[in-house]
């Protein structure tokens, strides 16, 4: 067990899971938050881009890395033929 938490700061690192239940005719869905330090396997296995800073989002059929300035749909060779769809105003 590691040190008291602090009342007025969140830790420098940390997981979170969250679980969410089913929605109408969605499923349910369990998400993962990795911050500072701590690091999701995909990660400290160095099977994916080591970018500085960014956020992942592993899915069912691939992951997406993306920060501010650019994003990558993971794993590359599988989405190398992947196109975009046009932007659009609903």
């Amino acid at each position: 067990m590691g040190p008291p938490p602090n009342p007025e700061t969140a830790p420098a690192s940390y997981h979170i899971t969250y679980e969410y239940g089913a929605r109408g005719d969605m499923p349910p869905i369990k998400l993962t938050w990795y911050q500072g330090t701590d690091k999701p396997a995909a990660y400290t296995e160095k099977s994916i881009p080591q970018w500085e800073n960014g956020v992942l989002f592993v899915g069912a059929q691939g992951m997406l890395l993306a920060n501010y300035n650019k994003h990558v749909l993971l794993p590359e060779e599988k989405f190398a033929d992947f196109k975009r769809p046009e932007p659009f105003n609903p």
